[in-house]
């Protein structure tokens, strides 16, 4: 954050045991204020901090909405890889 601004922020969830080193992390979503010029570079410092890429763990992330595309290259750039799995959305209607 800059003059009270948010210029980026993750949501993850990190899978550790007390005591323990962590064993792995999801992220669940990712922010960056596209409109600030260290927007990115904000982002890559939360991604690396959130993310834990000083360590060698599982790191798992999935149903990245549309509107993060700019995280994906930061995420490729630090091994992750695109997988065949996409979510697929089911409806049932229900009788009245």
């Amino acid at each position: 954050m800059k003059d009270n601004e948010v210029l980026a922020a993750c949501l993850v969830k990190v899978k550790q045991q007390f005591g323990n080193e962590s064993e792995g992390v999801t992220l669940f979503q990712a922010f960056t204020n596209n409109e600030h010029k260290n927007g990115i570079r904000a982002l890559q410092a939360a991604l690396q901090e959130g993310l834990h890429f000083n360590l060698s763990i599982k790191r798992t992330t999935y149903n990245l909405e549309d509107k993060m595309k700019n995280v994906l290259p930061l995420l490729k750039n630090n091994g992750f890889k695109s997988t065949d799995i996409s979510q697929v959305f089911m409806t049932k209607q229900l009788i009245d």
